[in-house]
């Protein structure tokens, strides 16, 4: 139950973080440190997942999955939990390819 709840927490925390990252960041050059920072807090956690939904997002999943690009170009690169499990959740919109 404890870590429902905690895992319910999180849920709204973390995206109200990144938002809240992005007005605290006067330099928007310096908003991939940022992000990279509270990355590696997150790579703590048991489980990670995220939601994409929109067949606009399609293109971007393809460069994240299949791209050589770095965790410094897309930040969520930069995402993997150590000792814990990162997941997907595409609608069949996002996870169309080609588009």
């Amino acid at each position: 139950a404890v870590a429902l709840l905690r895992g319910l927490a999180f849920a709204f925390e973390i995206p109200i973080r990144y938002a809240f990252l992005a007005d605290i960041v006067p330099d928007r050059a310096a908003l991939p440190n940022a992000v990279a920072l509270h990355s590696s807090a997150l790579n703590g956690a048991r489980f990670i997942g995220a939601l994409v939904t929109g067949g606009k997002k399609a293109p971007m999943i393809h460069r994240i999955i299949n791209g050589i690009e770095t965790p410094r170009e897309i930040p969520i690169k930069g995402i993997a939990p150590v000792g814990g499990e990162f997941r997907w959740y595409l609608d069949a919109d996002s996870a169309r390819w080609p588009v």
